[in-house]
């Protein structure tokens, strides 16, 4: 909330006897009314509060809760046949074109059961789209438009799944390792074609659902809070038979200390990037782009050549310009803290005084990305 202010102004006025009564009148009324308004502002700034706070975090009553209880006919035998229903609110940009489908949380995915009933709480302020995704089965979606229903209603629908030669999309997000599944990741499919996109989650399973179309070019991605974003897993349906595609992707945990290196290219005795410089930079900026809850020390070392103090300050103003070059770029600044450590950690045992070739000093120049930690 803007808080309040003043301003006073003095005006020089030359009033008669009767004039200056009514001025003493209206000035005593005004004081009262300002009295009043000063004594009140604390209960107005209060219920404006309120007001702000309720239309900036709605509650679950506010947001008209309702419910779908859906079944899906059209497929003879579902225990042969994998198949789930997915719930999607719609995306739409400023000139009401659908940007993306999201799903919001693991429950919005619904795998079948021999009888292919499904239900979902969904909200009436939001707009979905409702779709089976099954194995030789059109992924037709069903639109259900924002509602204002009664919170609590329950909305009776009915799929039909047709035959298609659509297939089914398995993706399994496991640890870097390749042991734990992984749920709860937030994974997105575009088509390298369309560019159309679809956010999906994975289960307790670590398991995503998508329907993709044969003869088509895909990537699959995900992120997951405390692990990096995942490598881009390019793919084609090209030539595929098989009703469905199998993907696996592994995602590494984000620990404190981590440290990626580039070399560091700056004219010489300069905090200036070089042309080459720049390109190793470009390197770290996706690393950090694609992970922006996570807070990275980017630290410059030098060689022990030159002055112990001026190779320190030296060092600071480079790893303070590689900052500014990565958020003039387009990063959030609070990701990164320029350190600069001078001659202080040589990865080799060129110190003050020992012999050793160009490239054993080169070995020492660098750049380091650390893990600090992550942003609130």
């Amino acid at each position: 909330m803007t808080k309040m202010g003043y301003i006073f102004v003095t005006i020089p006025i030359k009033l008669s006897k009767h004039s200056k009564n009514q001025f003493a009148t209206t000035m005593k009324a005004l004081g009262k009314i300002c009295i009043f308004l000063w004594l009140m502002y604390p209960t107005f700034l209060a219920r404006a509060e309120k007001v702000e706070n309720i239309a900036l975090h709605p509650t679950e009553q506010d947001r008209n809760p309702y419910t779908v209880n859906g079944k899906v006919s059209g497929i003879k035998n579902l225990k042969k046949v994998r198949a789930v229903v997915l719930a999607y609110k719609v995306e739409r940009d400023g000139a009401g074109n659908v940007m993306a489908l999201e799903l919001d949380a693991p429950e919005y995915q619904k795998e079948l059961n021999s009888t292919g009933d499904f239900s979902f709480l969904l909200y009436g302020d939001s707009e979905y789209q409702i779709r089976l995704i099954a194995e030789g089965y059109k992924a037709t979606p069903y639109p259900m438009q924002k509602k204002n229903v009664a919170t609590g209603q329950a909305i009776a629908i009915s799929l039909e799944a047709e035959k298609d030669d659509n297939i089914l999309l398995i993706g399994t997000f496991r640890d870097k390792f390749g042991k734990t599944r992984l749920s709860n990741v937030n994974t997105i499919l575009t088509d390298l074609e369309t560019h159309a996109m679809l956010k999906g989650i994975t289960n307790a399973k670590g398991e995503c659902f998508f329907s993709v179309s044969p003869n088509s070019n895909y990537t699959l991605v995900g992120y997951k809070k405390k692990y990096f974003f995942s490598k881009v897993d390019t793919f084609s349906t090209q030539q595929t038979e098989d009703p469905t595609v199998m993907r696996e992707i592994l995602m590494e945990e984000v620990k404190k200390g981590q440290t990626t290196q580039v070399k560091g290219h700056f004219e010489v005795n300069e905090a200036r990037i070089t042309e080459e410089g720049a390109k190793n930079l470009e390197e770290l900026f996706e690393l950090i782009l694609q992970n922006p809850g996570v807070q990275f020390e980017l630290s410059c070392h030098l060689d022990s050549r030159g002055e112990d103090e001026y190779n320190m300050i030296l060092s600071q103003k480079r790893a303070e310009a590689a900052v500014l070059y990565l958020v003039s770029k387009g990063i959030n600044p609070a990701q990164l803290i320029p350190k600069g450590y001078g001659e202080t950690k040589l990865l080799n045992g060129c110190a003050n005084g020992v012999k050793c070739g160009a490239s054993m000093h080169e070995q020492n120049r660098r750049i380091e990305l650390t893990v600090m930690g992550f942003l609130e």
